[in-house]
């Protein structure tokens, strides 16, 4: 409640005062134009609010068909990437920068001789080298051995090629760090 005036709503009292003379009379047709204006801009403010929540939800319409658009278009390159991965003759392998395999397809299993599904996405640099060493690959038989003489193709701009022997097949390594 207003302490002042006893009625409940700040607008309301404030109608109330200004619709009461110094006497204390209260002018009714005042005070029923004042909260009659005080209904018209409330429904005005109303239809505000109602036609920029509809311009909004437009605007939020547009943008999802285009998101949708883009997804699907995101979608298609993905499956011409996947296609031309999948029918490389040769494996490929791409780490990021904290040496985690981001990019793998399935020829590169084959091309190392190892069971389909061995090197997969997701793997880091470390557990491709232990892998491969662990299936005979390097003439080293320690992992972390390997792992400390092959780094260095991390390095940004280094280009490297060499060429090792994977069970009984030779393999070229060709390759080139991006920053």
């Amino acid at each position: 409640m207003n302490s002042i005036s006893g009625v409940p709503h700040r607008l309301f009292a404030k109608q109330l005062e200004r619709a009461t003379d110094t006497a204390g009379t209260v002018d009714l047709v005042r005070l029923g134009a004042l909260v009659s204006a005080a209904y018209t801009e409330a429904e005005r403010d109303r239809r505000r609010t109602d036609r920029a929540m509809g311009l909004m939800a437009e605007e939020l319409a547009v943008a999802n068909r285009r998101l949708e658009d883009l997804v699907q278009a995101l979608s298609t390159q993905n499956r011409r990437f996947e296609a031309a991965l999948d029918n490389m003759p040769m494996g490929l392998a791409m780490y990021d920068s904290t040496e985690q395999l981001v990019v793998a397809n399935d020829k590169l299993n084959e091309v190392l001789c190892l069971p389909p599904g061995t090197l997969r996405v997701g793997m880091s640099y470390g557990q491709v080298v232990a892998t491969c060493t662990a299936a005979g690959h390097f003439a080293e038989t320690n992992a972390e051995d390997v792992y400390a003489t092959r780094r260095h193709i991390f390095s940004p701009g280094t280009a490297y090629a060499f060429e090792e022997r994977r069970g009984d097949c030779i393999v070229a390594v060709v390759g080139q760090a991006l920053e």
